[in-house]
C-alpha cells in the first residue's frame, strides 16, 4: 500500500468516525411537518435525508447540464478577455 493510499485510508476512517459520532448526538427526536402531515423523526434522519436530496438535485442539475454542452458553473474555465489567442 502506498503513502498515498495510506493517507486516504486514514482521511477515510477519520471522516467516519465524526459521521458516526455526528450521527450518535443528533438521535433526539424533533417534530417534523412533512407534505402530508406532522410527526416526530430523530434529527439524524432529517438530517440525512436533506443531504441525499441534496445530492440528487446537484447530480440531476450537473447531468442536465453535460446534456446540453455546459458544463456546471464551478468547472467552467476562464477565458481571456482578449478571445484567447
Amino acid at each position: 500500500m502506498s503513502g498515498r493510499e495510506k493517507v486516504r485510508l486514514t482521511l477515510g476512517i477519520a471522516f467516519g468516525a465524526l459521521c458516526a459520532v455526528f450521527a450518535v448526538l443528533n438521535v433526539g427526536d424533533v417534530k417534523v411537518n412533512w407534505i402530508v402531515g406532522s410527526g416526530s423523526t430523530p434529527l439524524i434522519i432529517v438530517i440525512v435525508l436533506w443531504f441525499l436530496i441534496g445530492m440528487a438535485t446537484d447530480r440531476i442539475l450537473v447531468v442536465r447540464a453535460r446534456r446540453r454542452g455546459r458544463r456546471p458553473p464551478a468547472t467552467q474555465a476562464r477565458r481571456p478577455p482578449n478571445g484567447g489567442s
